[in-house]
């Protein structure tokens, strides 16, 4: 009996530190969406992808190590500068 309420015990926690994590990261969807921008992906936990399932323009999952979480916002890092010869790259002066 104490085995199976171990186990009872660790998959509560897992599960609430879950659900700790997603109400962090909705944290940060929320405002970013207000403000106009794009959210690609709201993940929970890391690794291969066990669940996932896209409503609009985002795809919301769980994966499989349940120790962190995720949000992706487009415009969240600036833009890498041009490599010389790509388009937006300044040009070399003669």
């Amino acid at each position: 009996m104490s085995t199976v309420l171990f186990i009872l015990g660790v998959v509560f926690m897992v599960l609430a530190i879950g659900v700790s994590i997603a109400l962090h990261e909705v944290g940060h969807l929320v405002p970013a969406k207000l403000f106009g921008l794009r959210v690609p992906q709201y993940m929970i936990g890391f690794g291969k992808t066990l669940f996932s399932f896209k409503r609009g323009e985002t795809q919301y999952g769980i994966k499989m190590l349940p120790l962190g979480g995720y949000i992706s916002m487009v415009g969240m890092y600036p833009p890498r500068p041009a490599a010389e010869g790509e388009a937006g790259a300044p040009r070399k002066k003669p």
